[in-house]
């Protein structure tokens, strides 16, 4: 369980303190640009990783997954959702 700390550090009080210089504006800008930058990488890396690797996927392992999951929507659906 988490702690709440905010009585400790009350937002009205450090927003008055920080967010009102240039200076943290300049810093938080730079950190979102460098942020933004760090997952749009990732983000590319992962992608092309997951074709990567669907692409090695076999179809016929595909193919009985998709079978089975129908299979299995159908029943669900056949007990309105209860367990089957």
């Amino acid at each position: 369980m988490l702690k709440d700390y905010s009585l400790y550090f009350p937002m009205k009080n450090l927003s008055s303190c920080f967010c009102e210089t240039p200076a943290i504006h300049k810093i938080d800008a730079t950190a979102s640009a460098r942020t933004d930058e760090n997952v749009n990488h990732v983000e590319d890396h992962l992608k092309e990783r997951l074709i990567g690797e669907w692409r090695r996927f076999d179809q016929n392992v595909v193919d009985r997954a998709v079978n089975q999951w129908r299979d299995r929507l159908c029943k669900c659906i056949r007990t309105k959702g209860r367990h089957f």
